[in-house]
């Protein structure tokens, strides 16, 4: 494969990724050196570590335990530019914060579809009901700010988060505590946290996120959030009420719990993740 440039010679496509790659280390613009040697890769056939080598890679074991090897390739998404990575900004604040935990999020499955796969696969690992949800959060689950007003990337993202799994523990150190507080409080105390920090893109879990967080828990060393707390999930506050979803690991059943609440309780506190999303139009990433 090559293709012409004004001089009538003819540049391969490794060679021009050469250059590109060469381009950005003379420019410091590092995401572009990166990007072109990961495509140089991908051409010759060599694995090359990716920048979020890592997160692709656990994250990649989580979804093929829940949908199975072969529907997603992370790796391939992520070499060909498909997945929305956090901006320079964003990842020079999440530091700060304790955000070290990057998830690639699958944003290109349906809400119900993730739901149902998810469901059946912990209920055949665990031989429960895989999630238990209550009866007030059946009524709630589609009329939540996730469902009617979904700010989320309609594509693979990086959502970057705390890696405790207590949310006791999953706390910004620059912020008051999230326990005990109702989804109303926790929600002003993220918007002061947004205001001062706009950058962070900061936002609450979703319930897929929250779910495949404890998938990427369990796949990692066999333990899962929350088994002595709960989250609340401010993204999924309940439309025109003051109630918001919550969930956490129920150690007896063997499956994940979701609640809808509205109380301040002691064992109840929020997760906060800085959400990578499409840089404006002729901006830079």
């Amino acid at each position: 494969m090559s293709e012409k440039i004004p001089n009538n010679t003819e540049v391969s496509v490794t060679d021009k990724l050469v250059n590109q790659a060469v381009l950005g280390f003379e420019k410091r613009d590092y995401d572009q050196m990166d990007e072109s040697l990961l495509r140089l890769g991908q051409e010759l056939g060599v694995e090359l570590e990716t920048k979020y080598d890592e997160a692709v890679k656990t994250r990649q074991k989580a979804l093929d335990f829940l949908f199975g090897e072969g529907k997603f390739d992370l790796k391939k998404e992520y070499i060909e530019g498909k997945i929305v990575l956090p901006s320079k900004d964003q990842e020079r604040e999440t530091k700060k914060e304790g955000l070290t935990m990057a998830v690639v999020f699958p944003g290109s499955i349906p809400r119900d579809e993730f739901l149902k796969a998810f469901q059946e696969k912990y209920k055949t690992e665990f031989s429960s009901e895989g999630v238990k949800i209550w009866e007030q959060a059946q009524k709630d689950l589609n009329n939540t700010q996730s469902v009617l007003n979904p700010n989320r990337p309609n594509q693979s993202y990086i959502f970057l988060t705390a890696p405790q799994k207590e949310v006791s523990e999953a706390q910004l150190p620059a912020i008051e505590t999230t326990m005990n507080k109702t989804p109303e409080q926790v929600e002003e105390i993220l918007r002061k946290k947004q205001a001062d920090s706009p950058n962070l893109n900061l936002r609450g879990l979703t319930l897929p996120e929250y779910l495949f967080l404890d998938a990427c828990h369990y796949q990692k060393d066999g333990t899962h959030l929350d088994e002595q707390h709960w989250s609340y999930l401010l993204e999924e506050r309940v439309t025109g009420t003051p109630r918001a979803l919550c969930a956490g690991w129920g150690s007896g059943s063997r499956c994940v719990f979701v609640y809808s609440d509205a109380d301040a309780r002691s064992i109840l506190g929020s997760r906060f993740a800085a959400c990578s999303y499409p840089a404006p139009s002729g901006a830079s990433a």
